[in-house]
């Protein structure tokens, strides 16, 4: 009698569940690049809007700024970075801006320009 070729069940089984193992690994390295690719997208929102009003600064000193440029320049770091706030402060010889927003509830993410 002849023997006939062919995949055994376990050998089936094996290559399923190595296949299913790749499927999860590639569905977890997607996520943390999507988490990765937001990261990179609040950053640089913070970035330009620490541009936006260091510009506004260097036409109008920190004094001269009115209170309704500030308020709108923080009403929109609400609206675009997770629990943004940011603050200006007035020195004798210089002026810091500064961001922070939480991303999640992981941790303090802080950027200044002084």
């Amino acid at each position: 009698m002849a023997k006939i070729g062919g995949f055994s069940l376990v050998e089936v089984l094996a290559s399923m569940a190595i296949l299913s193992i790749a499927i999860l690994a590639l569905g977890a390295l997607e996520n943390r690049s999507l988490d990765n690719l937001h990261q990179s997208w609040v950053t640089s929102v913070a970035q330009n809007q620490l541009q936006n009003i260091s510009e506004e600064l260097r036409a109008k000193p920190a004094p001269a700024l009115a209170s309704n440029e500030v308020e709108k320049w923080q009403s929109q770091i609400k609206i675009l970075l997770p629990q943004g706030k940011g603050q200006i402060k007035t020195g004798a010889k210089n002026t810091r801006v500064s961001l922070a927003w939480y991303e999640g509830t992981q941790h303090l993410h802080e950027v200044a320009y002084i």
